[in-house]
């Protein structure tokens, strides 16, 4: 007798060389690249051009790059009025979902599907996710919401629109770090939403609304607020090995909830992340049930395996523009977009 599993545990749903995580091995990549190797070595912005574009950029590229999605952090005045009629109850991903579906109205590509539009899109949404958290932060405490500027990272000034003053440049480090490693995680939920909705060739906007009211669940990026609670727990650094060890026998006697279980990539299909880098940029979806295997130009590869071999995939060093930082000793990756499951521009 046939049998069926509830939810869409092993159905394939898409072809992707953007990320990669080995659960069993406690790896993660960004277009082959190891996630401990960025985070050592690369910036939120560089990361940002890794996952849109598939390679590292040229120093000139990362600081174009750079400069073009600083100039883009205000936000639109009428969003700024509407999200000071927010009830002060409302969380920040409520803030987040609504402000960010408003942008929408004033943006003149909203609705335009070509590559270029695209990217220009998720500069702007990108760069502008940061000031509507930062600013309702400021709003629901009663304060004035801090005007972005045009200069400092990414991280440097979503800090300081968030606590109004000059940040602590470990502070800025670990925010970066935090951005670098939220930046893509394959398939998850919130990704899964976004894609449903891009499936129907609604605009950008929409599709990142679904997956930003995937990501407010409990049981998705909820996530991360129950680390938060375990933090304020713990309180004090001294008191860290005894929670654990209390948590971990919790664990081995069946008290924790279910738990994921790890395969090798090979049996499951990868798409980009949206969340946070907008990384489906220049794509319009379509519905796939099939493995491809990966192709190669000398100018710009396609690819369409879910992962390649270690040594495949670092074999393309020469087709990629010269890395632009401290991973300039590290391959870069090549160039990758997507295939059997999207459609460029």
């Amino acid at each position: 007798m046939a049998t069926t599993k509830a939810g869409l545990e092993d159905v394939i749903a898409a072809n992707s060389a953007i990320c990669d995580i080995i659960g069993a091995q406690g790896k993660l990549t960004y277009r082959g690249i190891d996630i401990h190797d960025l985070a050592r070595n690369s910036s939120f912005e560089e990361t940002t051009y890794l996952l849109w574009f598939g390679s590292l950029p040229t120093r000139d590229a990362l600081l174009k790059f750079s400069a073009e999605l600083a100039s883009h952090r205000a936000l639109p005045t009428q969003v700024l009025t509407l999200m000071k009629d927010f009830p002060r109850t409302a969380t920040p991903m409520d803030a987040l979902r609504t402000g960010l579906s408003a942008l929408a109205f004033y943006d003149p590509q909203a609705h335009d599907a070509a590559r270029e539009a695209n990217v220009a899109k998720a500069m702007r949404v990108t760069a502008q996710t940061a000031t509507i958290v930062a600013a309702y932060e400021q709003i629901r405490r009663g304060r004035r919401p801090v005007d972005p500027e045009p200069d400092g990272s990414h991280a440097e000034n979503f800090l300081r629109m968030l606590f109004g003053a000059e940040p602590d440049p470990l502070f800025i480090r670990a925010m970066d770090l935090a951005l670098i490693l939220h930046a893509d995680h394959e398939l998850n939920a919130s990704t899964f939403a976004a894609r449903v909705t891009a499936a129907t060739l609604a605009d950008m906007y929409s599709a990142i609304v679904s997956a930003i009211g995937a990501l407010a669940g409990p049981l998705h990026g909820g996530a991360n607020e129950q680390v938060m609670k375990m933090l304020q727990k713990i309180g004090e650094p001294s008191r860290v090995e005894a929670y654990v060890t209390k948590r971990s026998r919790a664990s081995a006697t069946g008290c924790t909830g279910p738990r994921t279980r790890a395969r090798p990539t090979s049996e499951r299909c990868r798409v980009s992340s949206v969340s946070t880098s907008a990384t489906f940029v220049g794509t319009r979806f379509r519905a796939s049930s099939k493995r491809s295997s990966c192709s190669r130009s000398t100018s710009m590869p396609t690819w369409t395996s879910t992962r390649l071999p270690a040594t495949s995939r670092w074999a393309f060093r020469s087709t990629c523009l010269r890395p632009s930082s401290r991973l300039a000793g590290l391959p870069a990756g090549p160039r990758m977009f997507w295939s059997s499951t999207a459609t460029i521009g």
